[in-house]
């Protein structure tokens, strides 16, 4: 946080906001509010270099998904390596360190697709710990409502992050985001995330 308050010129509030932003759950996205007054504060204060080594999404690619009817789209970086699913989208970190998918669900199927993904993580060895689940309170990402679960947990390497979204809009269809991440290791993707949870839009 002093790097903020020296380099971009954050006040001492201002600096605590972007730390309690950063402790929150990935999918609110709410460490990208401070990216423009970071990246302008720092370069107003002879810090350019700094900036332009910051990650971005150089090499990406928009997503649109199910190929054959598009309901919505999203932006992942070339090295997580997206692959299209039979209900979505997934991906890993190029180190491996997160799991991050998002599958199209309506009224009908938005239990059957949770039960699925909560399936998945336990054939991979992920236990969750019940008594950690935590919700945060809807937010809108691009006009869409947005609800978050997540959890502690465990799997074959140690503790991990767990986390789901429900994403939704005023049509029928709405999303399921689904996070698996290794401790210690994910927080240097935080920004990663972010934008690839930003760049989520259902299609016209």
């Amino acid at each position: 946080m002093k790097v903020a308050m020296v380099c971009a010129g954050f006040t001492g509030g201002e600096a605590d906001q972007l730390r309690k932003s950063m402790a929150t759950f990935k999918f609110t996205g709410g460490v990208s509010r401070f990216q423009t007054k970071l990246v302008e504060g720092m370069v107003k204060n002879g810090y350019a270099l700094i900036t332009a080594s910051m990650p971005a999404f150089a090499d990406a690619a928009t997503m649109k998904f199910p190929s054959d009817a598009p309901v919505a789209s999203i932006t992942i970086p070339d090295s997580w390596q997206p692959e299209e699913t039979e209900t979505g989208v997934q991906a890993n970190s190029s180190d491996s360190a997160i799991y991050f998918s998002v599958d199209v669900a309506d009224s009908k199927s938005m239990d059957q697709v949770t039960t699925d993904a909560i399936d998945f993580l336990a054939k991979n060895g992920v236990t969750l710990d019940v008594k950690t689940q935590k919700e945060t309170p809807v937010t809108e990402v691009n006009g869409l409502q947005m609800t978050t679960l997540d959890w502690d947990g465990k799997d074959e390497d140690g503790p991990v992050s767990v986390g789901m979204a429900f994403v939704s809009s005023t049509g029928e269809k709405a999303l399921v985001v689904t996070y698996w991440g290794t401790k210690g290791d994910e927080d240097k993707h935080d920004a990663e995330i972010a934008d690839m949870m930003m760049s989520i839009k259902m299609t016209e």
